[in-house]
């Protein structure tokens, strides 16, 4: 019983430094030196006033990140990461940014031709990687910047999972609104469009869904103006309006990392 409170008390603690961390916007390596320091507080104090309750605590206590999401079951990279061309933002899989050659390994350059009419297109021919030589003499190739695209279907099955979340998907069925007033995306033409679609119920059928796509960009950091990142998320438009934007309800499909030109494109993405 006495571990149990322990371990309740330890995930009450995780869990608010994670809402700490991210409304503050606290960097994990700040994290991790706070985790160490508390962990060695703790268990001098235990040992100082003799708290066996406390030493036991601190037994349990995690010092690294990664421990500290495994005991609230956090996944926190649930990403499928591809690699982006600096120069024109074709995706590559990170296992192809490498090749050998002549018995070495070396970075490969990006293969993309870009749209072009009549003869003459050329490969971008952008290098994928760097080399990075470690302090043991070994080299390592790191991607340029890395693109993270994180499921939909994943991320709606969990949404669908709800209590009550696929009821309200279709309380937009049972809207009364005046020909001619428009109050949502429902009573606009498009939505009506696809209603049916090549003759055939498409949003008619129970549990079709409807989806905004939205691209935007933001500064992640608030003293520096020069990096911005893109993302692109989804809205479901068929939860009623006031449950549409809420955080645990916008779908994000990709993170577009920063880069030194913006991209000429974001299909790729």
């Amino acid at each position: 019983m006495a571990l149990s409170h322990e371990l309740s008390l330890l995930q009450w603690f995780v869990l608010f430094v994670l809402l700490w961390q991210a409304n503050c916007k606290i960097s994990d390596n700040g994290m991790e030196y706070l985790l160490r320091f508390l962990f060695q507080f703790l268990h001098l104090l235990g040992v100082t006033c003799n708290c066996e309750y406390l030493i036991q605590f601190c037994a349990m206590f995690p010092t690294s990140l990664f421990v500290l999401r495994q005991l609230v079951h956090l996944d926190r990279d649930d990403f499928v990461k591809y690699v982006v061309c600096p120069s024109c933002s074709s995706l590559y899989d990170p296992g192809d940014c490498t090749q050998w050659i002549r018995g070495n390994i070396v970075a490969k350059c990006c293969t993309h031709k870009a749209f072009k009419k009549g003869k003459g297109a050329k490969e971008c021919g952008a290098k994928l990687a760097k080399n990075v030589l470690l302090s043991d003499g070994k080299t390592c190739f790191y991607p340029f910047t890395m693109y993270c695209f994180n499921s939909v279907i994943n991320q709606l099955e969990a949404m669908l999972k709800r209590p009550n979340f696929a009821q309200k998907c279709e309380h937009w069925r049972e809207r009364n609104v005046t020909d001619g007033l428009y109050s949502d995306v429902y009573d606009g033409q498009v939505w009506k469009d696809f209603m049916t679609y090549n003759g055939k119920d498409f949003l008619k059928l129970p549990r079709s869904l409807g989806f905004a796509l939205n691209v935007d960009w933001f500064q992640p950091y608030t003293r520096r103006s020069d990096v911005s990142l893109g993302v692109i998320y989804l809205v479901l438009l068929n939860l009623p309006r006031e449950e549409r934007f809420k955080w645990e309800n916008v779908i994000l499909v990709g993170v577009i990392p920063g880069m030194e030109t913006m991209p000429k494109s974001i299909n790729p993405f």
